[in-house]
Formats: C-alpha cells, sequence, structure tokens
C-alpha cells in the first residue's frame, strides 16, 4: 500500500531542518494533550498521534504514514484503501491490507450483508464503523483469533448464524454494540480473552447473549451499561474457571424456556447496579461473587436465588432489592434440593419484600416485608407482616425506592458503599438505608 507523504516543496516545508518528514516528533518541539503532541510546520499544521504513532494534517486530514484503510459500500476493491476517495468495497479486501496497529475505517452508514470482519492474529486494530450495520445473513460477523488489543467503536449487527462474534485470546474492547438475532450464542469469549463492552443493546439470541469459555488461563468478561433482554437461554453463561463483571446493566425476560437463566456463572460473578427482573423467568445461578446495589424483580418466578459451590465459595448480596418471587433460597448441594449448610452465602443490608415462600439464607441489617417463612432467624433485621409496611413507593409497579417513614431506613450496615443503584450518596443519615436506593422519596 503507498504511503501518503507530506507536501514539500523545499526547505519552507521542513521540519527542524530535516529534508524528510520525521518519523515521530522527537526533533521536533511538541506540546503534549491527551496523548497527542501537535507542531507547527510552516505551510501545514500536523497532529502526532502516539497510540497509531503517525502524523495528521489537520486541514487536509493527511496521514503520514498512512494506517488508516478505507472501506464501505462505495467504494472498489481496485482501489488501494487509503483515503475515502480510495476505498475498497469488501471487507476482506480492506483487511487483507491491514497490519499491526493500523485503522479499519467504515464509510458513514453503510449496510454489509454475509461479510465478516476476520482479524486472525492482528494486533491492536482500532475499528470505527460510523454506524454501518452488518447482516450476517446466517454467518459470523466478526472473529479473532489470538491477537489482542482490538478496539471497536460501533457495532450494529443482526441475523447471524451460530456465534456471531468470537474472541479467542487476547484483550479487547467494544464500545456501543447492538445486536438482534442469532441461531446460537451472540458473543463467545474464550481462550483467556478478557472482553470489556461499553454499552449494549443486545436480544435475540437462541441461546445465550454473551457466552463465556475456557479456565486456562482465565477468561473474563466486563460490561459496563446497557440491557440484555429476550435471549433464549440466559443473557450471560459463563463456564467454571472465568469472572463476570457487570455494572449499569438490565437484565430482563431472558431464559422464557423452562431451566433456563438469566445469568449462569460457573464460577465468579460481581454486580453492581444492576436491574434484573423477568415475569417469565427461572433462577439465575452463581457459584461465587457478589451482587451490589441491585434491584431483582422476577415476578413470581418458582427459584431466584441457587449459589452452587458446594460450600467451597462464597456469594454476597449487599444493598440489594429482592421483590416479588415464589421463594428465594441458596442451594449449596450443586442439585435442586432445598439446604441451607453453609454461612458463606449471606445477604447484607437488603430488602425483601412480597416473597411468600421458602426464604433459606442468612440476613442481617435488612428489612424483611411479606416474607413468612425466612430461616434461618434473621439478626439485626425489621420484619413487618405485610407490603404496605415496607413503604416502597410503588410496589405494583416495580418503584422500590422508600418512603418517609419506611422501616428500611437507616438500618443498614455500613458496608463502606459510597453511592446507591442511581449514584446517590450514602450515608445520608445515622446509617445507609437497606436495599438499593439510599435517597427517600418525599
Amino acid at each position: 500500500m503507498p504511503e501518503t507523504r507530506p507536501p514539500h516543496s523545499g526547505g519552507d516545508d521542513t521540519v527542524a531542518g530535516s529534508a524528510e518528514f520525521p518519523t515521530e516528533p522527537s526533533n521536533l518541539q511538541v506540546v503534549s494533550i491527551s496523548g497527542h503532541a501537535s507542531g507547527h510546520v510552516p505551510n501545514g499544521d500536523w497532529v502526532w498521534s502516539t497510540p497509531r504513532s503517525q502524523w495528521t494534517h489537520l486541514r487536509t486530514g493527511v496521514n503520514y504514514p498512512n494506517k488508516t484503510i478505507h472501506v464501505g459500500p462505495s467504494g472498489n476493491d481496485a482501489n488501494d484503501g487509503s483515503s475515502i476517495t480510495q476505498r475498497k468495497r469488501t471487507i476482506a479486501a480492506a483487511v487483507a491490507l491491514l497490519q499491526d496497529g493500523y485503522t479499519l475505517e467504515f464509510e458513514p452508514n453503510g449496510a454489509f450483508t454475509g461479510e465478516s470482519i476476520q482479524l486472525g492474529t492482528l494486533n491492536n486494530i482500532e475499528i470505527n464503523t460510523n454506524g454501518s450495520t452488518f447482516d450476517g445473513n446466517g454467518s459470523t460477523v466478526f472473529r479473532i483469533l489470538g491477537g489482542t488489543g482490538t478496539i471497536i467503536n460501533g457495532f450494529v449487527a443482526a441475523n447471524v448464524g451460530g456465534t456471531g462474534m468470537l474472541f479467542q485470546g487476547g484483550v479487547h474492547t467494544v464500545n456501543d454494540l447492538t445486536a438482534n438475532g442469532s441461531t446460537d450464542q451472540f458473543v463467545q469469549v474464550t481462550s483467556g480473552a478478557k472482553l470489556v463492552v461499553n454499552n449494549v443493546d443486545g436480544q435475540g439470541a437462541a441461546d445465550e447473549f454473551f457466552s463465556i469459555h475456557t479456565n486456562s488461563p482465565k477468561t473474563e468478561l466486563i460490561v459496563n451499561g446497557g440491557r440484555l433482554h429476550n435471549n433464549g437461554t440466559a443473557a450471560i453463561h459463563s463456564l467454571a474457571g472465568t469472572i463476570v463483571r457487570t455494572r449499569g446493566l438490565v437484565i430482563e425476560d431472558n431464559g422464557s424456556s423452562t431451566g433456563h437463566y438469566q445469568i449462569q456463572a460457573g464460577d465468579e460473578w460481581y454486580g453492581d447496579r444492576m436491574t434484573i427482573r423477568g415475569a417469565q423467568s427461572n433462577p439465575f445461578v452463581v457459584a461465587s461473587g457478589m451482587l451490589t446495589n441491585a434491584v431483582v424483580d422476577l415476578a413470581g418466578a418458582s427459584l431466584n436465588l441457587r449459589a452452587q459451590h458446594n460450600g467451597t465459595g462464597a456469594f454476597v448480596t449487599q444493598h440489594c432489592t429482592w421483590a416479588g418471587h415464589q421463594r428465594l433460597w441458596i442451594d449449596l448441594s450443586a442439585t435442586s434440593s432445598n439446604t441451607w449448610t453453609s454461612t458463606n452465602d449471606v445477604f447484607l443490608a437488603c430488602v425483601l419484600v412480597g416473597n411468600p415462600g421458602d426464604e433459606n439464607m442468612a440476613i442481617d441489617s435488612a428489612l424483611i416485608a411479606a416474607c413468612p417463612s425466612v430461616q434461618p432467624t434473621p439478626t439485626n433485621s425489621q420484619v413487618v407482616g405485610t407490603v404496605a409496611e415496607a413503604l416502597v413507593n410503588d410496589y405494583a409497579n416495580q418503584d422500590y425506592r422508600l418512603r418517609a417513614g419506611s422501616p428500611a431506613i437507616d438500618i443498614g450496615a455500613d458496608l463502606g458503599i459510597g453511592t446507591d443503584i442511581v449514584g446517590d450518596v450514602r450515608n445520608q443519615g445515622s446509617a445507609p438505608n437497606a436495599g438499593a436506593f439510599e435517597t427517600v422519596v418525599a
């Protein structure tokens, strides 16, 4: 691929007296701004990008050396891909030009059907989709096998077959993932990969939306913000030896089939500021970890939480609100038996409201309302007989904020958690409130 060199017309266009444009700004007086360095060339201004190791001309957009490959429906595979006017037409032709550290730049709002981004073992590739959409036409739309450092900015995909996106090894980031429809899981993370997803709207996977595999080396998924809904067997399914971290995520109406789950975490799961709900869903199963600042309302599901680790792990829920289940219980036997055998799993500073069946868990510093069969006996807790006495704002419409006078106010243990589910500061009284909400509704 030809490089686009900066314009030269003689001495006035050289930098620091050099006849060639510098490969890096070591000989140019520069000012660092957020990882960039800017310098003035007499006939134009250039900006140095440290992550990309290239210069960009501010007025023309020319890069030196060129590390951006352009692709889009208006392009032609006979082009060299070096600029907007030289776009490649097909993804495969554009990817063939990529080298480590390059950027793949998509035409704004392009539409691709039956094409896939196959990065193989390439490293540090940035992909800017610019509103383009990817219809898998029954096939995979993204795959990386062994490379690392991929950054995908915006990804909208639908109608994929099998696994929609595969991350095998390496550390990768996807910003703004929107997906609808897969014949299997939509995203698979495996072989020790670490995937960070910032903002997701994921639905329509026949199996789970996120599937995390392989425990050696440990595979990790981090999801920050968004919504997973209406997926077949689970929103998230991970195997033993993996780590799942979720924050600010809404999970609802997944696992509609009997015996399926909202979340099935085979090892560690850490959730913060979560909302989990769904009238047709069954339990979520967790081996160990922690759930903080969450609202869990499965609206009549027969079970809610199963911590299956045979007493060797621990699962803690703190400052969570649990509502509307037939029963809540901890199962440590890795079977369906309703057995409490360990104090490893505990509910701290939680609100349990409207759960009419059995409750087998350790409970401390909580409000228990309309939960007639709690066992063993809660400690440092308030117990009331009806939902109304809990004084939540609107139980019928799943608004579990506390009203003035609620017995949940200021009874929580101080666990050092500085904010609640919506980011309001704890503590606002003599002690934190039990449950997910700290600010009281007037």
